[in-house]
């Protein structure tokens, strides 16, 4: 069994990152406006999650050396997970709009 190398250091900045992200949506819930430096700080968390993952997503493919099951087994997860999220999010929905 191969162990996969750990970035910690990109780890704590995913986690950072993630604080963002989450700052860009507290601002959209309530309505509140940032000043526009913190707004483009909050806003590089969305690219650096897509170039972390398509970073991994290389590595793995020149790894494996098998880039088409690479790619469509990436393109199954992704979109498993974005069924799932949508799922979720229209159950969310429809309970609020009932109750």
């Amino acid at each position: 069994m191969q162990l996969l190398a750990r970035y910690n250091v990109i780890d704590v900045v995913k986690l950072f990152m993630a604080f963002l992200v989450i700052g860009i949506h507290v601002e959209t819930l309530f309505g509140t406006e940032y000043p526009q430096f913190v707004e483009f700080v909050f806003e590089s968390a969305v690219p650096f999650f897509f170039i972390c993952s398509g970073y991994f997503i290389q590595n793995k493919i020149v790894k494996k050396g098998k880039k088409i099951s690479v790619l469509k087994d990436s393109c199954k997860k992704i979109s498993e997970t974005i069924h799932s999220l949508a799922s979720r999010i229209l159950s969310s929905c429809i309970k609020v709009s009932i109750g």
